[in-house]
């Protein structure tokens, strides 16, 4: 499994600043990164949604049937005051896995 780009890029900002000195060191960031969205991003699979846990946001997946469908709910979380590109990538990606979609290179 490659590494998600957003961890990719935070721990090159990391080395760059000296406070990742091995790979040890950047997998144990990886693994706090991960628990801290899973936090965040709750899955059920019984009610077959992901609720955005500290702002008790409930997103129902079967009003997201395709990645088009995704990119409306993109637009409509980037206009709360709370949500950060981060959190909008980590969306998209649990969205992916979740329904079984493959990303298209570009």
């Amino acid at each position: 499994m490659k590494t998600d780009d957003l961890h990719a890029a935070s721990n090159a900002y990391l080395a760059c600043r000296g406070d990742v000195t091995s790979m040890r060191e950047i997998s144990e960031y990886d693994k706090l990164l991960n628990a801290e969205y899973d936090k965040i991003f709750v899955y059920s699979e019984r009610n077959k949604s992901i609720t955005l846990k500290p702002w008790s946001y409930v997103i129902e997946l079967n009003r997201i049937p395709t990645p088009e469908a995704l990119l409306d709910w993109v637009w409509h979380l980037s206009e709360k005051n709370w949500m950060t590109t981060a959190y909008i990538r980590e969306l998209i990606e649990r969205v992916y896995k979740i329904k079984g979609w493959t990303r298209k290179s570009f």
